[in-house]
């Protein structure tokens, strides 16, 4: 422990007997004193400087400090130092004066400033007194704040208490071998004890009052540095000498030292009999090893996030960093697939369980309630609430394996909207099958999330406005029940659809094109659509806004047409009409595909590119040929007899749209093609 004056100034206490003094004095050191010490937060300040200068310049002066724009008012007082730069004059430092920041010109460190054990050729760890020419330096303090309490014969003492840590505030002067440590609010002195290094395996400090040495019976491990006592803090340590003096005279006169020959008495002990503490340490700081962690504010489902922790020290010694995630409002411990290399945490997918809400990311070595952490609002794209939403409908019709699941939701026929979206007996012809079961709310399965599902699978416009779309995480709108009837396709995949056989006895004129089913189910079938529509003169454009394939559909189309037909590579060669290990659910499926940290190129980071390698010649084969099917599927609903100048002519004409349709296409994805190069999501092999 230290105070601020190398001899207390202490007001003698009468006694009644000059022998009662004296039998203190000489039997002190037989009650130990007991220091309860609790450590409660590592500190770290700026430099401190002390200083007499004869005037100031503004902040905005700063690299200028002109002779005339000087203000020649004296500034003299203690401030702590907010920034400093040095020039040839000298050192100008920037201070808070009188709630305003000021530079001073404090010049240059005065000769025979060099420290004393660099000209002994010892090692010195910092220079942390230094006199300049208009003020004095003192080095910033690393320590430790908390408190004390100093019980003897029954009394307390309270104090906050400060550690200085020895290995930063040496300042080179020895005085009989022992390194001094000084301060604006202490000084004392601290030795290397090798009797207690013997047993403790650290180097001891023996604390020095005054000339007082007063050593702990016993030395704990957690001590660490010189002690200092005191009444209030500072932002530099203990608010000033005087504050600390007065704290180590109360703990003087607790023990018996109250008068001057007393004091002097006690200096004359051998060490044996001097007083002596019990010190006891109580340590509630984080002992982490761990100075900070970074990473987002903000991590989205589906998506990969990394986050770095920075360790205080490199050490061969340091433990093992360890993470851990939890919600930050329920404590909860949440899991997730991860990879860490070094230092560094890599959650593969952030799954749609952590959303919505805010997650704590925390390292640690030896326990997580010593770690750092990093708070991360978790967001969620629509297609990944698209996602946990059929998650729930899978949890709630536990008896559906995945193609059952597909389908019912490809038909999305709910009590609120019974019309089936893409399941209608176009569609059951289409894939050969039959129709699928409706899904109705069950369980934590709502009303609301089936009118959810179906707002993003059902594809139409209201009052102009597209609906049945998406947002994915690029910011791209996905007509999401494209994609399932992709998917379906790819499940019941037929090359080659005679829709006139299929459709026999249900149109007027039973005559179509022969179809690929995931080229219908996709992208032809909108390009074809779209060519309908345009060589009938109810649309004017093929591709985009205000045409039979907006950019939703045919991105829909696309992702659709990507997992169909790479059905084995999104399913890991499981399948979805199988149950257990063999099974995979849909909802893994399309988190597979739409996560962007997808090892595969099948994803929706690279649809635009793997698309652009498709055989285009086929494309536009099977857009003609589906031209043809919609035209006679929908000449029995509304179209009348509206074929004039004859057949032939009309499906050269009809063939001529088609093509415009392909090509305008091409170009819209060429476009993209480039824009996602582009993009910094990065190359997966």
């Amino acid at each position: 422990m230290t105070n601020g004056t190398k001899k207390p100034k202490i007001k003698v206490r009468k006694t009644s007997s000059t022998t009662e003094t004296k039998k203190k004095a000489t039997t002190i050191s037989v009650a130990p004193a007991e220091i309860h010490v609790t450590y409660k937060s590592d500190f770290e300040s700026k430099p401190l400087w002390e200083i007499r200068s004869s005037g100031y310049w503004s902040e905005d002066k700063r690299d200028e400090w002109k002779k005339e724009d000087k203000l020649k008012t004296p500034v003299k007082g203690v401030f702590l130092e907010i920034d400093s730069i040095k020039k040839s004059k000298g050192l100008y430092v920037l201070i808070d004066y009188k709630g305003e920041k000021k530079w001073v010109d404090v010049g240059k460190v005065k000769k025979g400033q060099k420290c004393e054990t660099i000209k002994k050729k010892r090692k010195c760890l910092c220079n942390y007194l230094l006199k300049y020419q208009h003020a004095t330096y003192y080095g910033p303090q690393y320590g430790i704040r908390g408190s004390a309490e100093v019980k003897y014969e029954g009394k307390t003492l309270d104090f906050k208490l400060i550690a200085v840590r020895y290995k930063t505030h040496q300042n080179g002067k020895l005085a009989k071998g022992w390194p001094e440590v000084k301060g604006p609010s202490y000084i004392g002195r601290m030795l290397v004890a090798p009797r207690y290094k013997e047993h403790y395996g650290v180097s001891a400090v023996i604390q020095v009052i005054g000339n007082i040495l007063i050593h702990p019976s016993h030395y704990p491990s957690k001590l660490d540095g010189c002690l200092a006592l005191g009444h209030d803090f500072s932002d530099y340590g203990l608010k000033s000498r005087e504050d600390s003096r007065n704290a180590m005279n109360e703990v003087f006169e607790l023990i018996g030292i109250s008068a001057d020959k007393q004091f002097k008495e006690v200096q004359n002990l051998p060490l044996w009999k001097k007083p002596k503490f019990i010190i006891n340490v109580i340590d509630v700081r984080s002992h982490s090893h761990i100075e900070k962690v970074e990473g987002p504010k903000e991590v989205a489902v589906g998506c990969s996030a990394v986050f770095k922790a920075t360790r205080k020290a490199k050490d061969e010694k340091t433990p093992e960093l360890k993470w851990l995630v939890k919600d930050e409002k329920t404590g909860a411990e949440l899991t997730y697939y991860s990879n860490t290399k070094g230092d560094t945490l890599t959650i593969d997918c952030v799954p749609d369980s952590w959303n919505p809400g805010t997650v704590q990311v925390i390292a640690y070595t030896i326990d997580p309630s010593d770690g750092v952490s990093l708070s991360a609002k978790v967001t969620s794209t629509e297609v990944g609430k698209f996602i946990a939403l059929v998650r729930k409908v899978e949890a709630e019709y536990s008896v559906w394996n995945g193609e059952n699941v597909l389908n019912s939701l490809r038909r999305c026929s709910i009590p609120s909207n019974p019309d089936p979206v893409y399941d209608d007996i176009f569609w059951q012809k289409m894939y050969g099958i039959g129709p699928a079961a409706n899904v109705n709310p069950k369980g934590t399965l709502k009303q609301k999330d089936l009118e959810a599902l179906r707002e993003m699978i059902g594809h139409t416009f209201e009052k102009k406005v597209e609906k049945g779309i998406a947002k994915d995480w690029f910011g791209y709108d996905v007509a999401m029940g494209h994609v399932l009837t992709g998917v379906s396709a790819g499940q019941h995949r037929r090359s080659s659809v005679d829709m006139a056989v299929e459709l026999k006895g249900i149109l007027a004129k039973p005559l179509g094109g022969v179809v690929d089913n995931l080229y219908a189910s996709t992208i032809s079938g909108d390009l074809g659509q779209s060519a309908v529509e345009v060589n009938e003169g109810r649309k004017t454009k093929y591709v985009g806004p205000e045409s039979e394939a907006t950019y939703a559909e045919l991105v829909g189309d696309i992702d659709g047409f990507l997992m169909g037909n790479n059905i084995d590579k999104v399913t890991g060669g499981k399948s979805l009409s199988e149950f257990g290990d063999k099974g995979i659910k849909l909802s893994e499926v399309l988190q597979k595909y739409y996560c962007m940290c997808n090892s595969s190129k099948v994803c929706a980071g690279f649809r635009f590119e793997q698309f652009s390698k498709e055989d285009m010649e086929k494309l536009l084969k099977e857009t003609k040929e589906f031209a043809d099917t919609f035209v006679y599927w929908t000449e029995k609903k509304e179209r009348g007899n509206w074929i004039t100048g004859g057949i032939d002519a009309f499906f050269s004409k009809l063939g001529d749209s088609a093509e415009k349709a392909v090509e305008e296409f091409k170009g819209w994805l060429k476009g993209k093609e480039k824009e996602e190069a582009t993009r910094n999501y990065g190359k997966k092999s």
